[in-house]
């Protein structure tokens, strides 16, 4: 666990406190959320487009229920979105932890292999 110093907003009789950050765990996290964005974004985009561009089925009872595929599959395109949306708020808060913490930001660097 490596600590990180945090400073009070500035009002009288504020303090310095200690955040306990786990650097690994958030590194970690950051990984797996970048690679699940990546799979979903390049396999998910694909098969969806392929099954809107499908006419298998153009008039029946089913219509309705049919056409329904095309907001499922706008919904799988909100779950990358918001994937990505979570990886850009841990990227964030890994920048701001390496800008405040020279052990933090060397560990994160570690972690990343960057």
């Amino acid at each position: 666990m490596v600590e990180m110093a945090s400073f009070g907003g500035g009002s009288a009789g504020s303090t310095s406190e200690k955040i306990h950050v786990k650097a690994d765990e958030l590194t970690e996290v950051y990984n797996q959320l970048n690679t699940m964005f990546e799979d979903l974004n390049l396999h998910l985009n694909f098969y969806i487009n392929k099954i809107k561009d499908n006419t298998f089925y153009t008039a029946g009872e089913a219509k309705k229920t049919v056409d329904t595929l095309g907001e499922a599959n706008e919904k799988f395109l909100e779950l990358v979105d918001h994937y990505n949306r979570a990886s850009t708020l841990i990227t964030f808060s890994l920048n701001e932890m390496m800008e405040n913490d020279e052990a933090v930001a060397e560990r994160i660097i570690g972690n990343l292999k960057v």
